[in-house]
């Protein structure tokens, strides 16, 4: 399950609101009016880890990750894993390999994962 979030759009709701929920989830156009760069969408994923995940120590996200957007992950039930500490990314990759989730995730937790793309 994923959502999206339309980041820099230019647009604004009708009473000035930076985002309104839409259908399915999904929060509309946010940021000041103006075009402020290209339009981006946070993605948001929902994920059960599996077997092969956890033996290879990586995940591999659903899109194409935007070069310059921070990437967040949060155990369900747990706490946030810090990039560079816990695990690293690369442009569609979560790696955790000798970093702070190596042993500490296991097969069936929960994750959520945060990242912009390309609109």
């Amino acid at each position: 399950m994923s959502f999206n979030v339309l980041i820099g759009t230019g647009i604004q709701g009708p009473r000035g609101e930076r985002g309104q929920i839409g259908p399915q989830g999904d929060i509309g156009p946010i940021g000041p009016a103006g075009p402020i760069g290209p339009a981006l969408i946070l993605k948001v994923e929902y994920r059960v880890l599996t077997e092969t995940e956890i033996f290879e120590k990586r995940m591999t996200l659903q899109f194409e990750r935007y070069e310059d957007s921070d990437l967040t992950l949060d155990l369900d039930g747990g706490s946030i894993g810090w990039l560079g500490d816990d695990f690293r990314v690369t442009e569609n990759e979560i790696l955790w390999d000798e970093l702070g989730l190596d042993g500490l995730i296991s097969v069936g937790d929960r994750v959520r994962i945060s990242y912009a793309i390309r609109r």
